[in-house]
């Protein structure tokens, strides 16, 4: 097991590969996070987001998955971060990073350790759904690690926005413009909304609800179409 001493961020502080007995501290982490509407994780949902993404093909499939957590000085847990390479692009993914929020200079240092990780790799962030959270990083509730993967070097690519919205009923409706479909990755449905004539205007996709909660993951209209 290697154990890296952090000194030059944060006093007093290690990073270190995570370990059963720090579940409960790491949910805490992660509850403290979590989005208005959003389910609460729990220790399953930790042990899928440890055991990685769903096989969601070939371009997005992930080796060398690894999750290290940074204990203060007296042993408790403040950050957890997981990272695996994408082999079919050479790239390293980071796929979900909680730490305490107020104190940027966690986040920032447990960035850092992964950039060492990958060397010279082009490394992308919060670009993949875990079994924790959705793609993307909320910038409102998620400042601190927001300005420490800008300081990092980071740049933004996309807005990454998100709706909760509670459903009233799970049944496919049926509609004169619209198609709506089961979505398998991630489980959910896609709708497809066209003109009469066939002209398609947008597609948008919601997950399965967890706790009577769903997730608008993204929409997206054609140049042609209107709102």
């Amino acid at each position: 097991m290697t154990v890296m001493q952090v000194g030059a961020k944060k006093a007093g502080v290690t990073v270190r590969p995570y370990s059963p007995q720090d579940q409960e501290q790491v949910l805490e982490l992660i509850a403290a996070s979590r989005l208005p509407g959003q389910p609460a994780a729990t220790p399953r949902m930790l042990d899928d987001a440890l055991a990685g993404p769903p096989d969601a093909g070939e371009q997005r499939r992930l080796e060398g998955l690894e999750t290290d957590v940074m204990t203060s000085a007296e042993g408790r847990v403040v950050g957890a971060v997981s990272s695996a390479f994408r082999p079919a692009d050479g790239t390293g993914v980071l796929l979900w990073l909680h730490s305490q929020e107020d104190d940027q200079v966690i986040a920032h240092t447990l960035i850092d350790h992964t950039l060492q990780r990958f060397g010279r790799r082009t490394l992308h962030a919060f670009d993949m759904a875990t079994a924790l959270s959705f793609a993307g990083l909320p910038s409102r509730t998620r400042r601190g690690t927001c300005r420490a993967l800008e300081t990092s070097g980071f740049t933004r690519q996309e807005g990454w926005s998100y709706l909760h919205h509670r459903l009233a009923t799970l049944r496919p409706r049926l509609y004169a413009v619209a198609d709506l479909t089961e979505s398998t990755s991630p489980p959910g449905w896609r709708i497809h909304l066209r003109e009469r004539d066939g002209t398609r205007i947008g597609e948008a996709l919601v997950t399965l609800p967890v706790g009577d909660t769903a997730i608008l993951e993204w929409v997206t209209l054609h140049p042609a179409g209107t709102p």
